[in-house]
């Protein structure tokens, strides 16, 4: 049993449960195998016959219906860009990305080393991409921003790349930018699930899974 999984509450009277000790998680459903689950095996929920029945129609209505074309996806791009170069700004005139995916980039900087150029020729400021000094991937949402594709330099250790990364008033040029730190995303309600007929339907769960108690049908008791 998970230590915060509180079954005494199941036998406490409604009120209890308002109480200030009794503010945060303190119960749990517990999910338990029917048979003995073999290393690997996939696990199967069983969402109930309303949501199987839904899927169905929905299916069938979909293939009636459905385009002859899909549009591309960020994780279609993401895909592509595993092994292929990402292309500057400049030679995307004639093959533009979709409109409805955006180029961000995992960054985090430092200032150039004593010596190197701190400003471009456009007099925009210098910095180099950096790893975390704890060790730590910087790979996290957190240090995800705009950014253009500028140029970039095949090596020994792989692809880098310099950016443009503005903050809407000043533009960065970041340089080294390895390729792993480049990506694309949806923009914001053009995912497949903000398509108008996407499928939406609640889960199902029986009522003998729920535990019997004093406060399981009080608001129905009320009624009465």
């Amino acid at each position: 049993d998970h230590p915060n999984n509180n079954k005494h509450w199941f036998n406490i009277d409604p009120q209890n449960l308002i109480d200030e000790g009794n503010h945060y998680i303190g119960l749990m459903m517990e999910i338990v195998a029917t048979r003995d689950i073999k290393e690997g095996e996939e696990i199967f929920l069983d969402y109930g016959d309303e949501w199987q029945q839904a899927w169905d129609k929905h299916v069938e209505e979909w293939n009636k219906t459905k385009p002859s074309t899909w549009p591309v996806r960020a994780l279609d791009l993401n895909q592509h860009h595993r092994d292929s170069k990402h292309r500057p700004i400049r030679s995307r005139d004639e093959e533009p990305y979709p409109d409805n995916v955006m180029i961000k980039c995992f960054l985090m900087v430092k200032k150039p080393e004593e010596g190197e150029p701190f400003k471009d020729e456009q007099g925009r400021k210098i910095r180099i991409w950096s790893e975390s000094e704890s060790g730590k991937s910087n790979i996290v949402s957190d240090n995800l921003f705009d950014c253009e594709v500028l140029s970039s330099e095949e090596t020994l250790a792989g692809t880098f790349y310099d950016v443009a990364w503005s903050n809407g008033k000043d533009t960065t040029v970041v340089k080294n930018v390895p390729h792993k730190a480049i990506v694309f995303l949806d923009k914001p309600e053009t995912g497949d699930q903000h398509l108008r007929h996407s499928f939406r339907h609640y889960i199902g769960i029986p009522d003998d899974v729920f535990p019997q108690g004093p406060w399981r049908n009080a608001a129905a008791e009320e009624e009465e």
